[in-house]
């Protein structure tokens, strides 16, 4: 079959990575894949390398009536000249526009992390807005347990959901956390990933921080590290093509998020064997077992996250342990394998 595989943006993320991986799945199994996205990004340069037939949509995270009507007639134009017959859409807006019925074909949506979740600024509106594209849903994907649960309380029906992992390719890159004490975070720099929290809880120790990403606030936090004198233990790493190589250089891996579905660093961080610290938000305790691969803490309290980070840091036996430990948990659920022997068992039971 013809599946087009959309998201809002191109700028590389967990949206991002799964929708290619998704693709790469799908093409292995003898379907045809198309990427869409709004054009510019790492996105399109990756699809492009792979071969995967690639569509500029222009889409926007915010909510421009205009031009989502714009982008509307173009996808549906799309779907009907390139005669796909699946719509699998990634991440809010073009979940939303791509079940709306205007739009031709057999629609599929993969929620990273729910719109209306604990802490996102969506909301009621956002709510009712996914539970009316709901009906227009052949399959929702929920990436972890904590969104499946969540879009049921909503009122989506739970026949509409499907709980499918995400997975990642596993790596020759295994960090030795027993004789590193770098912290390292990988997360684009926007409120979501709350970096403000992170540097307040790095004031209060001496170890150094790699920060791995880019994103509209990065000019912020960059100001915020030399205001707390960071600036000599806080390296900023901006985008890197080989993430795997720097956490093998790691200790530790934190994450301060406000919300989160299932975040693929702390999935990167446990296959590279290292102890994650990360709020307890989202499906981060799905991956995260406090006090047996890492610790969980509350979001926005760096004290705490400095308590945590700190008890890690002055014991190598424990992060050893704890990153032998998470290596275990990926290994046995979060494989790339995994991931796509269950998106290829949905496929095949599409009514096509």
């Amino acid at each position: 079959m013809k599946v087009l595989q959309l998201v809002t943006l191109s700028q590389w993320g967990g949206a991002q990575r799964v929708a290619l991986d998704y693709s790469e799945a799908l093409r292995s199994a003898g379907h045809r894949v198309l990427i869409s996205a709004s054009p510019g990004g790492e996105l399109e340069k990756r699809a492009l390398s792979l071969g995967m037939p690639f569509f500029p949509l222009k889409m926007e995270r915010r909510l421009s009536p205009l031009k989502d009507l714009r982008a509307l007639r173009q996808l549906r134009r799309l779907m009907k000249r390139e005669g796909a017959q699946v719509l699998h859409a990634h991440s809010t807006k073009a979940g939303l526009l791509a079940r709306n019925p205007y739009v031709p074909g057999l629609k599929l949506f993969t929620a990273h992390g729910w719109c209306f979740t604990p802490g996102a600024p969506g909301g009621s509106l956002c709510k009712a807005a996914e539970k009316v594209a709901s009906l227009f849903s052949w399959k929702i994907i929920c990436v972890s347990r904590f969104d499946l649960e969540l879009a049921i309380k909503a009122g989506i029906k739970r026949e509409k959901l499907l709980y499918i992992p995400n997975g990642i390719k596993d790596t020759v890159k295994i960090a030795d956390p027993a004789r590193s004490g770098l912290i390292v975070t990988v997360a684009r720099f926007s409120p979501q990933k709350d970096y403000e929290t992170l540097l307040l809880a790095l004031s209060g120790l001496s170890a150094e921080a790699w920060m791995i990403g880019e994103g509209p606030l990065l000019g912020k936090i960059k100001s915020l590290a030399e205001k707390l004198n960071l600036s000599a233990r806080v390296k900023f790493k901006g985008f890197l093509e080989d993430v795997e190589e720097a956490l093998a250089r790691g200790g530790i891996f934190v994450l301060s998020s406000r919300w989160e579905g299932l975040p693929l660093s702390v999935i990167e961080a446990m296959r590279a064997g290292l102890p994650v610290v990360a709020t307890d938000v989202g499906g981060v305790r799905e991956l995260v077992k406090d006090g047996v691969n890492g610790f969980l803490v509350p979001p926005r309290n760096p004290g705490v996250l400095k308590e945590r980070l700190k008890e890690l840091l002055r014991n190598p036996s424990l992060r050893e342990d704890m990153g032998r430990r998470g290596r275990e948990i990926y290994l046995k659920h979060y494989t790339f394998e995994r991931m796509k022997e269950a998106l290829l068992e949905l496929y095949r039971s599409l009514p096509l």
